[in-house]
Formats: C-alpha cells, sequence, structure tokens
C-alpha cells in the first residue's frame, strides 16, 4: 500500500493505494471521513484509490461539509461523478449523508455510491442510543455517569448542511447505498431509520448488520466480521463505481 500526503482544494488529505491498480479500477476513487483503517482496508480489499479527508472540527460540523466539498470540486475536474465514491463512520458518515444532501445546494453532481457506516446523531438518538447502552464498549456511557444521547447538532439555517443525517429530503438521484452497523450500537436505530428513508426514496440501499457487534467495530482489523464488512463495502463499490 502506497500512503501519501498532499493537499486537494487546499485541504490536507491522505491518499491510499495499492501498489497496483487493475486498469478497470484506475478510473474509480472513493473519498472517506473519519478513520484511516477504513481507507486503508477498503483501498486494499476494492484495489482502487481511497482518499482519506482530513476535514476541520473534529466531527460532523458545517467546516467538515465544507472541507469535503473542496475536495470533490477538485476531484470532478479529473472523474467522472459516478466514478467517485463517498464513505465514513460515525461522524464521519453524518458527513458523508449530509455533504450528499448538501451538493445540489451547491450545484455540484451526486457521487456514484455511498458507503454509511453507523452514523452519529446525538439530536435523533432512537431506540438504541439507550437500550445498547452498556453493551456497545465504543459508545457506552452507563458506568460513567454521562448520558447515552450525545451532544446536540445546533439548528442549521436555510442554505447550510444539515446537521445530522436523519435531517433534510432525500434528493433526486441519491447514489446507492451501503449501510452498515451491528446488533450491540448505539447507533444502530439511526442506521435502521437512514435505511428505511432511502427505500422510501426509491434509492437502493443495501443493509448489513452484524450479530454482537458494537459502534464502528471494524476499527479493529482482527474480527473476522471487520474483514467480511470491508469486503463487502469494497465490493459494493467495485459493482457501482462507473
Amino acid at each position: 500500500m502506497v500512503e501519501e500526503s498532499q493537499k486537494i482544494g487546499g485541504v490536507g488529505v491522505t491518499i491510499y493505494s495499492p501498489k497496483t491498480i487493475p486498469e478497470k479500477n484506475r478510473n474509480k476513487v472513493a473519498m472517506e471521513f473519519e478513520m484511516d483503517a477504513e481507507a486503508i482496508a477498503v483501498a486494499s480489499l476494492g484495489q482502487f484509490k481511497v482518499i482519506k479527508v482530513n476535514y476541520r472540527g473534529g466531527g460532523p460540523s458545517i467546516p467538515g461539509n465544507e472541507d469535503i466539498v473542496a475536495v470533490y470540486r477538485e476531484l470532478l475536474k479529473s472523474y467522472k461523478p459516478k466514478s467517485i465514491g463517498m464513505f465514513g463512520a460515525s461522524g464521519g458518515c453524518t458527513l458523508a449523508q449530509t455533504t450528499i444532501l448538501w451538493l445540489p445546494e451547491q450545484k455540484l453532481p451526486l457521487p456514484g455510491a455511498v458507503g454509511l457506516g453507523t452514523c452519529s446523531g446525538g439530536s435523533t438518538p432512537g431506540d438504541s442510543r439507550y437500550t445498547m447502552n452498556g453493551l456497545d464498549e465504543e459508545l457506552s456511557t452507563a458506568f460513567s455517569g454521562r448520558p447515552p444521547s450525545g451532544r446536540n447538532q445546533a439548528p442549521r439555517k436555510p442554505g447550510e448542511p444539515a446537521a445530522t443525517a436523519l435531517d433534510g429530503d432525500i434528493p433526486h438521484g441519491y447514489p446507492p447505498a451501503f449501510l452498515l452497523s451491528g446488533t450491540r450500537d448505539m447507533c444502530l436505530s439511526q442506521t435502521v431509520l437512514l435505511h428505511r428513508k432511502l427505500l422510501k426514496a426509491g434509492v437502493a440501499a443495501d443493509l448489513n448488520i452484524f450479530e454482537g457487534m458494537w459502534h464502528f467495530f471494524w476499527n479493529d482489523a482482527s474480527l473476522p466480521e471487520s474483514r467480511e464488512a470491508m469486503t463487502a463495502l469494497a465490493s459494493f463499490f467495485n459493482r457501482h463505481l462507473q
């Protein structure tokens, strides 16, 4: 795996590329938001270039959306929209979803596919945020005294990107979506609700729930479930990116 740090559209990125990319994948690229392990896994298993966007804000925020759009705008100079994928986990999942909802406002085309790895969202916690508290080894606050609902997002003004993955209308032409979560994930509710929302909008949405797994479990590359999940996501991009 080749790793390179640079700036695209004025935004810091880390690019992961297989040493040899198959000819059929040389016109494909995916943008990842959140964690290097996910970006490396998909680049390796999918055999195409993945660009991890090191966005501002440390979580879902308007600066994060702005950075992603800046990188995407530059990539559109070299790639067709249908050849570009977007994906992320937790806060990065929220940014993937809210950025796609925001692209029509920016007069930009939608990408070719999206991977939504258990979107976070304290403003729309859902049932699992409470029932899985104490079972989710990543997010649980049951023994800390902190509330399980997470941070609330400030209301957004007209023209600004949505605050959470469940806000806003699904735009026409929304790309095929791969949704991923686990049965012990405190954000499982958001994943299930987003899947239903996408289906109602006529989107081809592939829901993948792993037994006994917690919030973005695939960050642990030693788990067989992680390899299965990332293999499925990489295959999804290879099927849908043109």
